[in-house]
């Protein structure tokens, strides 16, 4: 197994975010959350859940178990269910637990990422611990003030 390291911005993990949640929901047929990305003149505009609605019930004809993407869809776990979209679910859980985490942590509701859950501030499931379901070890991601002192500083440099 090769390992990498990635050095990130918390706008990219958000994005990083957003993008593995969105993967993961397409393998079990939640196709919902990606069609709400289009650029669209207006979000969820006039006819948005009946046109939703629709694209649903065609999709439901191709789907595993006429699953339809909003009511229905496959579980994460379920064995028609991709390795990718299970490592991609794997990756959200952990980006989301960090962020969760950092964001509290920020705002004073826990002194650090290290503290004791405060109840019932952190009641979502973003502060659970990431739960595996893929085959693939779960990522590993550490706040790192060192390093992003360094990525500020070198973008902050002028550029010939």
């Amino acid at each position: 197994m090769s390992i990498y390291t990635l050095t990130i911005t918390k706008d990219q993990a958000q994005v990083l975010t957003k993008a593995t949640e969105i993967l993961a929901r397409l393998g079990i047929g939640q196709f919902r959350d990606a069609l709400e990305c289009l650029p669209t003149h207006e979000f969820m505009p006039d006819g948005w859940h009946e046109d939703m609605d629709s694209v649903g019930r065609t999709l439901s004809r191709h789907m595993i178990g006429g699953i339809d993407g909003y009511r229905s869809s496959l579980g994460i776990r379920n064995k028609d269910v991709s390795e990718a979209s299970r490592i991609a679910w794997d990756l959200y859980q952990v980006l989301r637990h960090r962020l969760a985490w950092d964001l509290a942590v920020a705002e004073g509701t826990v002194v650090s990422a290290d503290s004791q859950r405060k109840w019932p501030e952190m009641m979502q499931v973003h502060y659970d611990e990431p739960s595996r379901v893929s085959e693939q070890p779960l990522a590993l991601i550490e706040k790192n003030n060192d390093l992003e002192q360094q990525l500020v500083d070198k973008n902050s440099a002028p550029r010939c």
